[in-house]
């Protein structure tokens, strides 16, 4: 969940939290959000209490983990933006969030912790008959609707079949939150990804599974250009992008000759695009099914299952 701070908070005596109207720049301050977790809402309305973000950040996003319920705090900087060690200290005497944590064009970094530690955040997935556990940074995507999610990954197996010794392609695969349920299942997996830090916990959370999967922190488009290029196949490929989706990039998919693309998509509009594409080149277009991420908000996630004709 994101809450950005107003760009004129500093001129605003009580420095609330909110978002920004729809189609404006006009400030709305919340007190809490129906969306969001009851850990976040009483951090937002703490953090709103005690003025201690303005002119600090201009956006502030919390993060709670569906493991333990600790709370994190993230402040995406600007470029070159700096938060010095006494404001970090400042800020963590004013409320009792559990992690402090920032971003900026270096990716992410880890300020604080109420108890000494850095802790990441974490999920159990029940699967194959025990709980897989899925760790990552604030620095990382994640799926912010944790019941949803073991649904998501759920469906994703049940829609990739019978995996043992195929090779899954996992394109997008962020922290393994795919890549590891799969690798249990019996795949050979790789996953590629263009964030470091979430490469990182996915090879950290296939090791924890005890389960051999093969990361990179690469470019989708660039990667799948090679792959075409030494003419290398895949099995079944999963794909989930980010709202913009695989765009020019999907006319390469069909080069793979996979039998099987599971596309999971957050934005209709770009998955309509990429499936004319993908439906256009010897794909047809299975099942199509939507995933209520945020009730009574116009957010749903959908999974497509295509298969090669």
């Amino acid at each position: 969940m994101g809450l950005p701070l107003s760009p004129a908070a500093e001129d605003q005596p009580d420095g609330q939290l909110g978002f920004f109207k729809k189609r404006s720049n006009d400030f709305v301050a919340v007190k809490s959000c129906p969306a969001a977790a009851d850990g976040i809402n009483a951090a937002a309305e703490e953090l709103s209490a005690s003025c201690c973000l303005r002119g600090l950040a201009d956006e502030a996003e919390l993060l709670q983990s569906p493991a333990n319920g600790q709370i994190t705090l993230l402040l995406p900087l600007k470029e070159k933006q700096q938060i010095s060690a006494e404001a970090v200290q400042d800020l963590a005497a004013c409320v009792s969030i559990d992690h402090i944590g920032c971003t900026n064009e270096d990716g992410f970094r880890h300020l604080y912790s109420r108890s000494g530690t850095a802790e990441p955040l974490a999920q159990q997935i029940p699967l194959l008959g025990h709980n897989c556990t899925l760790s990552w940074s604030g620095g990382c995507f994640s799926q912010v609707n944790p019941g949803q999610n073991a649904q998501l990954i759920a469906l994703a197996l049940d829609l990739a079949g019978d995996v043992r010794g195929k090779s899954v392609l996992d394109l997008y695969c962020g922290m393994g939150n795919f890549s590891v349920p799969l690798a249990l299942a019996g795949a050979a997996v790789t996953g590629i990804e263009s964030s470091p830090e979430s490469v990182f916990w996915a090879k950290r959370n296939a090791e924890t599974a005890g389960v051999t999967a093969r990361f990179f922190a690469a470019d989708v488009q660039d990667s799948l250009r090679r792959m075409v290029k030494k003419q290398q196949r895949a099995d079944i490929i999963l794909l989930d992008p980010p709202r913009v989706g695989i765009g020019p990039a999907a006319a390469l998919l069909p080069e793979l000759q996979a039998e099987r693309i599971i596309y999971i998509s957050c934005d209709p509009a770009t998955l309509a695009r990429d499936l004319r594409t993908l439906c256009g080149s010897g794909y047809a277009l299975v099942r199509l099914l939507p995933v209520d991420m945020f009730p009574q908000t116009h957010h749903i996630e959908t999974v497509a299952l295509l298969e090669r004709i």
